[in-house]
């Protein structure tokens, strides 16, 4: 599905297709070589999700409340970065269910 944000087109699509995203150039044609994304370095950026609290008054004093949230990336060969935050969650939660079904397995 393709939309406009800020006047700049993008795509979305399911985090299952990312690493497939990748190896197509925007012409469509196939990366040469291909990239494996957990063959990249692994890259890690912290952002701050900020909100005011309380009412602007005068006497009255407002507080801003800061909560960090990370945003992970892969730096390929060539130059490429890729933001991979949620698919590395998703690696992470395929590999927790895989170790409890080996664990339930086992007894």
């Amino acid at each position: 599905m393709s939309s406009q944000r800020g006047g700049v087109p993008f795509e979305t699509f399911s985090i299952n297709e990312l690493e497939e995203r990748v190896n197509k150039l925007p012409n469509g044609k196939p990366r040469h070589p291909p990239i494996k994304l957990e063959d990249c370095e692994l890259m890690r950026l912290v952002q701050y999700n900020c909100d005011v609290q309380g009412r602007k008054k005068e006497g009255v004093r407002q507080f801003v409340t800061c909560k960090p949230f990370w945003r992970y990336f892969r730096q390929c060969a060539g130059g490429l970065s890729v933001e991979t935050t949620e698919w590395e969650w998703n690696r992470v939660a395929a590999r927790e269910l895989k170790d409890v079904t080996e664990e339930a397995r086992k007894k």
